[in-house]
C-alpha cells in the first residue's frame, strides 16, 4: 500500500509539474515489469500527436507509428474499446471479435509491435472528447508473460488517478494559456495597467506600467503599493482608491475614478484611472483576486484615437471630437476647452452631448471608454 501511495503522490505531482510524468512512467514500468510506456494525446482529425512522456520507443519507429498506425489500427476500429476508462490488453481484440489469435495477425502487431518485443500490452484512454484522446500504455516483452487479472485490476485502479491528474493538468494548461494570451495583449498596450488587491498591493503590472514605476515617472512603488511621485498627489490617489473600493463593494461596481498625477521635468501629468473590478466568487480556497485596475495614460505618447475616428465611431462633431481626444490624453475640461479655443461653460455644454452619444455620465467613465477604444485600435494595428 505504501508503494501504491508513493505512485499516486507522483501522479498528482505530475499534474502540477509536467516534468514529473517521467518519474510516473518509470514507476509504472517497474511496477508492471514493462520495457516501454507512455502518455500521449492524439488528435484524430489532424493526425497530430502531443507527447506527454514516452519511454523505450525509438524515435524513427515512433514516426512510423504516427504515419501509418495512429489513425489506422485495429484498436481504432472498435469504438467500445476507445471509451474513456476502458482498459485494453493484447487479448481484448480477440475477445471482441471472438477469434483467438486475431490481434497477432494484424499488421500493427507484426510490423511494429513484435519487432520491438512489445508482445503484451496494457492501455487505456485517460481522456476523450470530440477532438482528442489522451492515452496511456505499457508494453511487456515476451519473457515477462501476459498481464494477469490482478495486473489489469491494479492498472485500472491506477488509471483512475491518472485520468484525474490529466483532467487537472488540462485545466491548468488552458488557464495558463489564457493568462499568457491576456498578458501578451496587456503588455502590448501603450497604457499602464496595474492590478491591485483590496489593500492596494500590486498583484501584476504590464510593461508600460513597470517602466513608469521604475522611472518614478508620476508613480513609483512603495512597500509593494503604487504611490504618487509628487507627495501632494498621494492624497488624491488614496482617495480615488477608497472610492473605487467603495464602488466595488457598493451599488456602482462599474464606476471609475480619475486623478491627475504630476511628473518630473515639466512633463504633462499622468491621467490615472482607478476602475473597480467585480467581486465575483473567489472560490472555496479564497484565491487572491484583484480588486481595482489602475490605468495610467501618458498624454505625451501619441494617441491612435484620431478626431476622424471619434467622429466616425460616435458621430461627434469636430469640437466634440477635439474635446474627447484631449480628455483621453489626461487634460481636464478647462485645459481641453482652452486648447479648443472655447469657454469652459461652452465646453461643459459640449461634454453633455459627448456623454449622450457615448452612453456615459461621468468624465472618468468617458476617459475609460476612450482608452478602451485606443486599446482596440492598437491591437488592430498590431495585426
Amino acid at each position: 500500500m505504501e508503494r501504491h501511495q508513493q505512485l499516486i503522490d507522483q501522479i498528482y505531482a505530475a499534474a502540477l509539474d509536467a516534468s514529473g510524468w517521467s518519474l510516473v512512467m518509470e514507476s509504472m514500468e517497474q511496477k508492471f515489469g514493462c520495457i516501454a510506456s507512455g502518455i500521449y494525446t492524439a488528435h484524430p482529425y489532424s493526425g497530430r500527436v502531443s507527447l506527454t512522456e514516452l519511454r523505450g520507443i525509438d524515435a524513427e519507429l515512433l514516426e512510423t507509428y504516427i504515419a501509418h498506425f495512429l489513425l489506422d489500427n485495429p484498436w481504432q476500429a472498435v469504438p467500445s474499446l476507445q471509451r474513456q476508462g476502458c482498459v485494453r490488453t493484447d487479448a481484448s481484440l480477440d475477445r471482441y471479435y471472438k477469434q483467438p489469435g486475431f490481434y497477432h495477425k494484424t499488421e500493427l502487431y507484426n510490423d511494429w509491435m513484435k519487432p520491438q518485443d512489445f508482445i503484451h500490452t496494457l492501455g487505456v484512454n485517460l481522456y476523450v472528447d470530440s477532438h482528442s484522446q489522451t492515452k496511456c500504455f505499457l508494453y511487456r516483452p515476451r519473457q515477462m508473460g501476459a498481464f494477469s487479472t490482478h495486473d489489469v485490476a491494479r492498472f485500472k485502479w491506477i488509471a483512475g488517478h491518472l485520468a484525474n491528474a490529466v483532467c487537472v493538468a488540462r485545466r491548468l494548461s488552458i488557464q495558463r494559456s489564457m493568462i499568457d494570451d491576456l498578458q501578451g495583449v496587456v503588455d502590448r498596450m501603450a497604457l499602464g495597467v496595474v492590478f491591485l488587491d483590496p489593500a492596494g498591493h500590486i498583484l501584476q503590472a504590464n510593461r508600460f506600467a513597470e517602466a513608469l514605476l521604475g522611472r518614478h515617472d508620476g508613480v513609483l512603488t512603495r512597500e509593494s503599493r503604487v504611490a504618487a511621485s509628487h507627495r501632494k498627489d498621494q492624497g488624491k490617489l488614496n482617495g480615488a482608491m477608497r472610492c473605487a473600493l467603495a464602488a466595488r463593494y457598493g451599488d456602482t461596481p462599474g464606476a471609475a475614478h480619475m486623478v491627475s498625477l504630476r511628473r518630473p521635468d515639466g512633463k504633462q501629468p499622468l491621467c490615472a484611472i482607478l476602475v473597480p473590478l467585480s467581486c465575483g466568487d473567489s472560490g472555496p480556497f479564497l484565491m487572491e483576486k484583484a480588486a481595482v485596475a489602475l490605468i495610467l495614460n501618458d498624454p505625451e505618447c501619441d494617441s491612435l484615437i484620431s478626431t476622424d475616428w471619434l467622429r466616425q465611431r460616435f458621430q461627434f462633431n469636430s469640437t466634440e471630437a477635439r474635446l474627447a481626444q484631449d480628455l483621453s490624453r489626461g487634460c481636464d475640461l478647462r485645459q481641453a476647452a482652452g486648447k479648443a479655443g472655447i469657454t469652459y461653460q461652452t465646453a461643459r455644454w459640449y461634454l453633455k452631448g459627448i456623454f449622450q452619444k457615448t452612453g456615459v455620465d461621468r468624465q472618468a467613465e468617458l476617459v475609460r471608454l476612450l482608452l478602451s477604444e485606443q486599446i482596440m485600435l492598437r491591437q488592430h494595428q498590431a495585426r
